[in-house]
């Protein structure tokens, strides 16, 4: 495949292909003798679903996309964080505040608040309100612009939560 999309021959090199995932003895039996269940069944009916919608191009050899996508949820199973055999994990500071802070000020908070409120305006009481909103790490915290520079420029984002809390205090427009 290198060959053909790359015009990179490989074969000059000492490389040994290495299997994908690797599977104990018991595992493979257990594998093959276990009924498909029904996630597995569903998946395999989502996929010839889509492959049904697009058609097939006869011109290209493959035609196949993958996209997989890992997120953390909330789960009733916990790890012990002192236990060394406990699965570790490791979660970037950065993705995780963007996760939880997807709003800044000007583009998507203001235009929020004048979108769900018929009384909001920008003053006196709003600032008091935000002022006190921001003391909480639960609806807003603030970043530096550069991560590398934890002293240089910074800039408060907010979690839409903030807007329940925004909720108490205006009132909301009729859908």
């Amino acid at each position: 495949m290198s060959k053909e999309w790359f015009s990179l021959d490989l074969s000059r090199y000492n490389f040994y292909l290495m299997p994908m995932s690797f599977f104990h003895p018991h595992e493979m039996q257990s594998c093959s003798i276990n009924q498909e269940t029904d996630q597995h069944r569903n998946l395999l009916r989502y996929i010839t679903s889509l492959e049904e919608k697009h058609e097939a191009d006869e011109v290209q050899r493959h035609s196949i996309s993958l996209h997989l996508e890992t997120k953390f949820v909330k789960s009733k199973l916990r790890f012990d964080p002192n236990d060394p055999s406990a699965i570790s994990v490791k979660v970037d500071a950065e993705e995780a505040f963007q996760n939880k802070y997807r709003w800044n000020f000007r583009d998507h908070l203001l235009p929020k608040l004048k979108e769900r409120y018929t009384d909001f305006k920008e003053g006196k009481r709003f600032n008091a309100i935000r002022k006190k909103l921001e003391a909480n790490k639960g609806f807003s915290d603030v970043r530096p612009l550069d991560w590398t520079k934890p002293k240089g420029q910074t800039k408060r984002f907010y979690c839409p939560d903030i807007l329940k809390e925004f909720d108490k205090h205006y009132a909301k427009r009729k859908p």
